[in-house]
């Protein structure tokens, strides 16, 4: 199944370097750090030579980032004017609260093993973390070398060819007892990324004792899906990154924020907690700080969150910091649909296709019928012909239109939690406003009769006159997403609870599509006989 999306983005060097050059005059060692990785790291992507330049700047920043001093910019390289890179997000950065700062104490635990240290950060995060980690082994006293990589193939089985430098390197150093520290987030559902650079260096001689594998957290190696994962992760040492700080107030993380939020005896809706962003209730319950992403990545979802907040239809912001934003909260999610939902669910969707317009390719729309395909054949069902899921009315969709993500305020509802799912790592992505209507069809059970008016007052409200007609593939498409996405998640959350609550909702989005399906290849006829 299908489920996450391949999020990389239109990276302009010469903008970024101008940018760069603004965070470190505003004494922000980690803004240049992290801008600095992100052109390290696409240039690398792209098989340039200026890769190894932009690499100095990296451990320069991250030597002055790891000393607590300011950068003092040296010589700089001018990228191209009309030089244009694709780069991909670290995920980390943006949605799990990771910090290059939680890598600096797994380093200092290596420093006093190994006088010499190959450092190999994985791409793209691992551009960063693995600067970090080799200024900390400088800072105390160890040999660092670093090199950068990027495995590929099949997620659960990803390969490396380690590039002949770092090679070189590996079988020169490992005579002399030195040792490999790999450098990534995760590790994700499989954990081959790690053991593909793990593997890689051992066959370069490098003795899998004097691996290292420094990942995010400690994984549980039984459940990690990779061929013989369990046997070959054990092989290498381990250090993960500290464990961040506690949010001020009472965290309700990991879907902890249902027995804070929801009325006693309410029944809970399923989370996937390993994919939750960090969270936070004040003591007084009259706030909750979010961690909504570090760096420049996160700027256009906290626009996104301003512009919903400042019409009304988003929770109020009290405060804003350099990793996230602190939200009034507006009252309890919803446990069932009041009656006025439905035209204003219309006004809020009707303002994100004007608020919130974005460029959809026709890659952009590939990708996603083709990910709707795998996940409908993988839930045993069938598409006849095309799917049409043209971006008649594209934007930054909410994505998810569940219930307990609207709550009240006063005699107004409003809708959290919607600032990042319709641009994340995940599925869709942009798309056509439709993704969303879908959703709200789906999510409520609306009746046959309630969808047609809903989708009717949207359609007035974006001049689509078109939406009604296209929504039963937009149908499909969200249900096959939800489903393979509630799936995955059963799959690989370590709560037995929570897993049962997904296998729940699961079944129910594989009925949804079932039945969108059916409703698909017999569209519906006035005055004709159901199929």
């Amino acid at each position: 199944m299908e489920v996450y999306r391949n999020r990389t983005e239109r990276l302009c060097p010469r903008v970024a370097a101008s940018r760069l050059r603004l965070d470190a005059a505003a004494g922000d060692t980690e803004g240049v750090l992290l801008r600095a990785a992100e052109l390290e790291g696409a240039y690398a992507d792209a098989g340039s030579g200026e890769a190894a330049r932009w690499a100095e700047v990296t451990e320069a920043a991250a030597a002055a980032f790891v000393a607590r001093r300011p950068w003092q910019p040296g010589p700089c390289p001018e990228p191209r004017e009309g030089e244009v890179l694709w780069a991909t997000p670290p995920e980390g950065f943006v949605h799990y609260g990771l910090a290059p700062r939680d890598y600096e104490a797994p380093a200092r635990a290596l420093a006093g093993r190994a006088e010499e240290i190959v450092v190999v950060g994985v791409r793209t995060i691992g551009t960063a973390l693995s600067a970090v980690v080799a200024a900390t082994l400088r800072q105390w006293g160890a040999a660092a070398h670093r090199y950068t990589v990027r495995p590929g193939g099949h997620p659960f089985r990803r390969t490396l060819t380690l590039p002949a430098p770092l090679r070189d390197h590996v079988r020169e150093a490992a005579p002399r007892g030195a040792w490999c520290c790999v450098v990534d987030e995760g590790p994700g559902l499989s954990g081959s990324t790690f053991l593909a650079v793990a593997e890689a260096l051992e066959a370069a001689g490098a003795p899998p004792e004097r691996v290292m594998l420094m990942p995010s957290h400690r994984p549980d190696p039984t459940r990690l899906v990779a061929p013989e994962a369990a046997r070959r992760w054990g092989r290498f040492a381990l250090e993960c990154a500290a464990t961040p700080p506690s949010l001020e107030g009472v965290d309700v993380s990991g879907g902890r924020w249902r027995a804070a939020l929801l009325l006693p005896g309410a029944p809970w809706p399923a989370v996937w907690p390993e994919t939750e962003r960090r969270k936070a209730l004040a003591s007084d319950g009259a706030t909750l700080r979010k961690l909504e992403g570090r760096g420049p990545w996160s700027l256009p979802a906290r626009a996104r969150a301003h512009a919903l907040a400042a019409a009304g239809l988003g929770p109020a912001i009290a405060a804003t910091d350099a990793e996230g934003i602190t939200y009034a909260v507006a009252g309890r999610p919803l446990g069932e649909a009041p009656p006025g939902l439905l035209p204003r669910a219309a006004e809020y969707l009707s303002f994100r296709a004007r608020s919130f317009a974005a460029a959809v390719s026709p890659e952009d729309e590939a990708r996603l019928e083709a990910m709707v395909r795998v996940n409908v054949e993988a839930l045993g069902g069938a598409l006849g012909g095309p799917l049409d899921l043209r971006a008649v009315v594209p934007c930054i969709c909410d994505g998810r239109l569940a219930l307990h993500e609207w709550v009240t305020r006063g005699d107004r509802l409003v809708k959290t939690d919607a600032i990042w799912h319709g641009d994340d790592h995940f599925f869709p992505g942009p798309c056509d406003l439709a993704w969303d209507v879908a959703g709200a069809v789906t999510e409520w059970n609306l009746t046959d009769a309630e969808a047609a008016a809903f989708t009717a007052e949207v359609a007035a409200r974006v001049h689509d006159p078109s939406l009604g007609s296209r929504l039963p593939a937009w149908k499909v498409a969200y249900a096959a997403s939800r489903a393979a996405h509630t799936f995955h998640a059963h799959r690989s959350t370590a709560d037995a609870a929570e897993g049962a609550r997904l296998e729940a909702l699961a079944a129910r989005y594989r009925a949804a599509l079932a039945r969108s399906l059916t409703s698909l290849r017999c569209p519906p006829r006035t005055g004709a006989r159901a199929c």
